[in-house]
């Protein structure tokens, strides 16, 4: 389990060894991709069910928006990727019993990643979310 620690910019979230913050606004990935990094982070990478968790209630506490996250399939469809090339695995991509559809189900259409409180989906890259979930490294 991941728990809160100080260390973050004012607005930022401490979990484990990282910082999250939100950035509202509409926005598609690419949008999203130059948010983060003009907040000096990087679109977040979410690879276990803990960190999502953890996540989940930040997301909870600042209006249960949908926003983006690293990762891509566009190369190779099913095989996630985050912007540094790395495979994603076993992506958790529904918290529970909150989850209404399954997931991916967008086929080569759907190559980029949104998070909610209840669940990972897939999505087209240009499409718009509220937000981007920045992330930024605890030294």
């Amino acid at each position: 389990m991941f728990s809160f620690q100080s260390g973050c910019p004012i607005g930022w979230y401490a979990i484990a060894n990282s910082c999250y913050m939100v950035s509202n606004g509409a926005m598609n990935t690419a949008t999203a991709i130059v948010r983060c990094r003009d907040e000096g982070g990087f679109l977040a990478v979410v690879t276990s069910a803990a960190e999502r968790d953890a996540i989940r209630s930040v997301l909870l506490s600042v209006n249960d928006l949908y926003v983006n996250i690293d990762g891509s399939d566009a190369e190779l469809e099913g095989t996630w990727k985050t912007q540094t090339g790395e495979t994603m695995q076993n992506l958790p991509w529904q918290v529970g019993p909150g989850a209404t559809w399954s997931e991916p189900d967008g086929g080569t259409s759907e190559n980029c990643l949104t998070m909610d409180t209840n669940q990972f989906a897939d999505i087209r890259c240009d499409y718009v979310t509220s937000g981007a979930l920045c992330e930024l490294q605890l030294v």
